[in-house]
């Protein structure tokens, strides 16, 4: 089954700077090839990802020079295996090279919103297309502050990368950006031809330099892996699990959990999130 072409499809662009960071740092010996001399850049030579990927040399050139060829996915699976891409980063070519961004229904359903205003000790986001925030859970708005409206929206990767007090919770920040860019990586090929997540990416890229470092690196993560540690002014440590769900009923929205990993850090949030809720309000 073909997939469709895509000229001129911002896309394209993508899957070519992708395709070429993914190469650079694949090494003759990891691939299995034979060490020639003189190599003048890191990595494997075009020839030798198509000789692996058993396509043409010219195939493989227009891909990184983001023409809009029309290529199999059977292809593009070549590729990544030629590329010894991660699963994480198979689906982050299959998606790019497909031509056609995913459907974006974003209703926040009643018993969705019924749910997540429930929720007593877990810190919940529903995340739209581009990470900007439709709902937000009481244990998050009490744990990572901000405006106290639930629905409240604002962009969530802007107030990390932005936000000092955002900053200054995290134990490894550092840690932390460079899995949310690679998590939000994922996202932007499902939505690469949207000029709203086109913009914010050129925001982030140049307000944030630590934004724009990790964004370079062209890696991508499918799902949040361990356990970070936040130091809350007020409830002290908490030690918090990310998790990330897509929501079924409506495919363009995305959760984004972070789940107390211990008994403390439970009773920590329960009863820091009860305190916000019975605080007076102005």
């Amino acid at each position: 089954m073909k997939i469709a072409s895509a000229n001129s499809d911002p896309r394209r662009a993508e899957l070519a700077d992708f395709l070429r960071s993914r190469r650079a740092v694949l090494t003759t010996e990891r691939a299995g090839l034979p060490e020639t001399p003189r190599r003048r850049t890191p990595g494997l030579r075009r020839e030798e990802v198509a000789e692996l990927a058993q396509i043409s040399v010219a195939l493989y050139t227009w891909l990184e020079q983001g023409r809009g060829v029309p290529v199999s996915a059977k292809t593009i699976d070549a590729i990544a295996s030629a590329l010894q891409l991660t699963p994480s980063e198979r689906t982050h070519v299959q998606l790019l090279a497909r031509g056609e961004d995913a459907e974006l229904h974003e209703e926040l359903s009643p018993a969705l919103r019924r749910w997540v205003t429930n929720a007593r000790s877990t810190a919940i986001f529903v995340l739209d297309h581009a990470w900007n925030v439709m709902l937000r859970s009481t244990p998050a708005i009490a744990i990572f502050g901000g405006n106290p409206d639930p629905e409240y929206r604002e962009n969530m990767l802007e107030a990390f990368f932005y936000d000092r007090r955002v900053h200054a919770l995290f134990s490894d920040w550092e840690a932390v950006s460079e899995s949310l860019t690679e998590l939000f990586r994922l996202d932007f090929a499902r939505h690469a031809s949207n000029p709203n997540v086109h913009a914010l990416v050129d925001r982030l890229r140049t307000q944030s330099p630590r934004f724009a470092e990790a964004w370079e690196k062209h890696r991508v993560r499918a799902f949040p892996s361990d356990v970070r540690e936040l130091h809350h002014p007020v409830a002290g440590i908490l030690r918090l699990e990310p998790t990330t769900y897509a929501v079924l009923e409506s495919p363009g929205l995305r959760l984004l959990m972070y789940t107390s990993y211990d008994d403390e850090t439970r009773a920590r949030v329960t009863q820091l999130a009860t305190d916000w809720r019975n605080a007076p309000r102005p």
